[in-house]
């Protein structure tokens, strides 16, 4: 498994970013990298947009997709990016808006 976790986080709204990472584009590019899934942090106002993808026709480029609006923490898909052999994951790819991942590291 390789994965690409995308946040937006739980109370912004990045429409923009949802509708780029989920365009047909983006999607090859991942598979053509090796990525077999997609999971989203599609947060506020994003479950829309991100329904509307999977529910429509357009190819999702054999990906594996996943969504979510909020959780507590999200340690645990941050690690899904972490290589480790044991479980076959390799390493991934974290995209995030500049203020989340600030906030995360100040811990």
């Amino acid at each position: 498994m390789k994965l690409c976790f995308v946040t937006v986080g739980a109370t912004a709204s990045f429409q923009k970013l949802l509708e780029q990472i989920l365009s047909s584009q983006f999607l090859e590019t991942l598979s053509k990298r090796g990525y077999t899934h997609l999971l989203i942090q599609y947060g506020k106002d994003g479950q829309q947009i991100f329904q509307n993808f999977i529910d429509s026709d357009q190819p999702h480029h054999g990906l594996t997709l996943g969504g979510f609006d909020f959780q507590p923490s999200i340690d645990a898909q941050m690690m899904m990016t972490v290589e480790r052999e044991a479980l076959n994951q390799e390493r991934g790819l974290i995209i995030c808006h500049a203020g989340m991942m600030h906030h995360y590291l100040a811990y």
